[in-house]
């Protein structure tokens, strides 16, 4: 129960003996005491393994408790436990959160994975915990996104925990749910000897096929981690491990297509076929041959034909279903990524020295009936040398450190297509499914080449510094300092780019500052304001990590950003009640991969968390943001035929796109509307002490839209979620519900196509959950 302590997997100290007064022999047991599953974990933030309350940033941690009892199943569903990670759809793929208004990064032990923009679900259930770090990441850790990271501790990091004395255990896990849904998982771990040395291995594996709740999207995966550790000899400790994930069924979607507010709003859906096929008759779907014989169907000025527009005598209004989208018997997605990582540490002196290396490889290919396709082979390799310590120079003074140097390195090669424009959300009438009219260029059926194929390798090394000062236990500075030298190149093979010369080889190298300064006042009642400044910047890629040869040739393959942020924390009762409240700014510039145009972000907030175990029976958590992104300079959007002043039904046969700056209002920038304005969430948990226990809370979603005037708008929302759980010996029963009221709801996209598509959110769904522990 995430408000109750949730059993302790590490028992401290082993029994020891020792002699009272009398002389006689005492049995003396320690250990440390439980803490509740809701409270925040220490976090590693900044590298140094300073408490939630003492750390000068906005983070949070969820357990696996709060994961398992929230019903929490993708990074999107991390708003009810964490402030400013609102995710917009990224074509209904929850690879990645948005935090702050930004895609974030994803981290695996502190070490940045490939990129996940719409490839795969990550995969969150199989993590021990994660950690939420607001704004770019720490000098320690390397450069990344301005919005921040999600950290993910896979389970087999117990296997720590078992070479340092936890007894064997393991558990097995069966789940039912609605619309075919199931998922099955099992998991031990065990200590033993390696001649004089102890050792520990963890081995956890799952396999599961999401909700089919929408018609044509079967998601499945399996997942395999081991983990090792062991002491050696000198006293060195070695710790080692692998993650195997297999996905498939999960192709991105623009969702619901031929949008109009009455649709949002009622359900109600314009169905109809274009005059005329561009398929040849009898063709099983649209070829590249047939765009070009039609003068294409991209269009940037308001045109349409008979090949655009919707036959009267076929236009009727439906009654749209919840479950329908825009998919194909052609549309899949599959995505494989092999994860390994090692630790070699010693003791030396004041502090931890350790060697660290991590690789990421994924292999991903995928299509939509649309148009798009991607074919991505992309893998990072890191090695990471540290020297972690503490000095106590004087009473009053005390410094934290950590101190290294890394390399690594980023091959990408990615192939697309969508540059040829050969595109159109619209055509397809998804009330009555896919035809051979409204299916693009299949490439991986056809044979017919991609548009782009790019092959980039990124070369990064590192050195860098973070300390904590503390005087007189009370006013401390932590600040750090990392340099990067970037050599870089790109080479684009495929038919056309925006941005140069095909088959040229462009490279570069950049060296790049990035810094952080904090200071924080520890107050004998427990609050702790703080305030923060940073630089960082982070490499502009493609939705797998490769650069551009554009980026490259112009040297803008590397985006600054800068954070203020100030706040307050604190911990109460005991350290039971935990508070924090973050007002923050940051700014961004990047260059636009496709039309070079440069794109500035700025980004203020308010964000406030609360996590208070009140007792062993109740727990209580709040969170709540208020944010706003400016968005200066000019984007390539996707438009509707009613922004080019067309009806509607005259245009959804074509795709129509525009630059922003084009409208009245929008000549220098505009408000990212994608993200809401507003969002709360609330969540209690009662524990009956029988074996029973409950949570129930949600989250409210404020509207949001499209960027462009008149734009159509999604209406505000509330979500509701509970589970309720029975636990008898080792046998323990929980059915988790989502979307409680069956609430309809949308969810904009973050891409070109903002404007003219949405994602549906899904109804109520239903989860039973068996679990057997030994």
């Amino acid at each position: 129960m995430a408000a109750v302590p949730a059993h302790a997997e590490e028992a401290g100290d082993p029994a020891s003996t020792a002699s009272n007064d009398d002389g006689m022999s005492v049995l003396v047991v320690t250990g440390t005491r439980e803490k509740s599953a809701i409270l925040p974990a220490d976090t590693d933030a900044f590298g140094l393994g300073m408490s939630q309350v003492e750390t000068p940033r906005a983070t949070s941690t969820v357990s696996l408790s709060m994961i398992d009892q929230y019903s929490l199943t993708t990074v999107r569903d991390l708003i009810a436990v964490t402030p400013g990670v609102f995710t917009a759809s990224f074509y209904g793929v929850d690879g990645t959160v948005n935090i702050r208004g930004e895609y974030a990064d994803n981290y695996f032990r502190g070490f940045k994975r490939v990129e996940n923009q719409g490839t795969y679900i990550t995969p969150i259930e199989s993590a021990l915990n994660l950690e939420i770090v607001r704004g770019a990441a720490s000098p320690a850790y390397g450069t990344g996104r301005a919005g921040g990271y999600v950290n993910f501790t896979p389970r087999s990091e117990r296997a720590v925990r078992f070479k340092n004395g936890l007894d064997a255990k393991g558990e097995v896990v069966a789940s039912l749910g609605t619309y075919n849904y199931y998922r099955a998982s099992a998991e031990y771990g065990t200590p033993f000897k390696i001649g004089e040395y102890d050792a520990g291995v963890d081995l956890y594996v799952e396999k599961a096929q999401a909700s089919q709740y929408f018609h044509g999207i079967e998601p499945r995966h399996t997942l395999v981690q081991g983990g090792f550790a062991t002491d050696l000899p000198g006293g060195w400790e070695f710790q080692a491990g692998l993650q195997y994930y297999d996905a498939s069924g999960m192709q991105g979607s623009t969702g619901v297509n031929r949008l109009t507010q009455d649709l949002i709003d009622n359900g109600i859906y314009i169905s109809g076929s274009p005059i005329a096929q561009i398929a040849q008759p009898g063709a099983a779907y649209i070829t590249p041959a047939d765009i070009v014989a039609i003068g294409g169907v991209t269009k940037y000025w308001g045109f349409s034909s008979d090949y655009s527009t919707l036959d009267p005598a076929t236009i009727q209004e439906v009654k749209l279903s919840r479950r329908a989208m825009l998919t194909s018997e052609y549309d899949f997605g599959d995505s494989e990524t092999t994860t390994a990582w090692f630790d070699l540490s010693r003791n030396i002196g004041p502090g931890t020295l350790k060697l660290q290396g991590f690789l990421d490889d994924l292999n991903a290919d995928s299509y939509n009936s649309y148009g798009f396709a991607k074919s991505l082979r992309d893998r990072a390799e890191e090695l990471r040398l540290s020297y972690t310590g503490k000095v106590d120079p004087a009473p009053w003074l005390s410094t934290a450190f950590v101190v290294g140097a890394g390399y690594r390195r980023y091959e990408a090669d990615e192939s697309y297509v969508f540059a040829r424009g050969y595109m159109v959300l619209d055509r397809q009438d998804i009330s009555t499914g896919a035809t051979a009219d409204s299916i693009f260029n299949p490439v991986y059926v056809s044979g017919e080449p991609f548009d782009q194929v790019y092959h980039s390798e990124v070369d990064e090394y590192a050195g860098f510094l973070n300390a904590d000062v503390s005087l007189f236990d009370q006013l401390k500075f932590t600040g750090g300092v990392r340099y990067d030298w970037y050599d870089v190149q790109s080479i684009n093979t495929g038919l056309l780019d925006y941005s140069g010369p095909l088959d040229t080889l462009y490279k570069a190298s950049k060296g790049a500052w990035s810094w952080s300064a904090s200071v924080r006042y520890v107050t004998p009642f427990g609050i702790v304001p703080y305030f923060t400044r940073s630089r960082s910047y982070a490499l502009e890629t493609l939705q797998g990590g490769a650069v551009t040869p554009g980026n490259v040739a112009n040297d803008t393959f590397l985006s600054p950003a800068d954070l203020t942020e100030g706040g307050v924390k604190g911990s109460f009762f005991d350290d039971k009640l935990f508070t924090s409240l973050s007002v923050y700014r940051q700014r961004r510039t990047q260059s636009e991969l496709l039309s070079g145009n440069f794109v500035g972000a700025t980004t203020k907030g308010v964000e406030a968390e609360i996590r208070w175990a009140i007792n062993r029976n109740f727990g209580l958590s709040a969170v709540a943001t208020r944010q706003k992104t400016k968005i200066s300079g000019t984007s390539f959007l996707v438009v509707t035929p009613e922004d080019f002043g067309l009806d509607y039904t005259d245009g959804w046969g074509f795709i129509y796109q525009a630059a922003t700056s084009g409208f009245p209002g929008l000549e220098t920038g505009y408000v990212d509307r994608t993200q809401p304005r507003y969002v709360f969430g609330l969540f209690a948990n009662y524990e009956a002490g029988n074996g029973f226990g409950a949570t129930l809370g949600g989250n409210y979603v404020d509207k949001t839209s499209g960027h462009l005037p008149g734009a159509i708008e999604f209406p505000d929302y509330v979500l509701l979620r509970g589970s309720v759980h029975y636990e008898i010996g080792r046998y323990r029963f929980a059915i988790n519900v989502n979307n409680i009221l069956n609430e309809r709801y949308y969810v904009p996209q973050r891409s070109t196509d903002t404007e003219g598509s949405a994602f549906p959110g899904e109804g109520r769904t239903a989860i039973l959950k068996v679990t057997a522990r030994f």
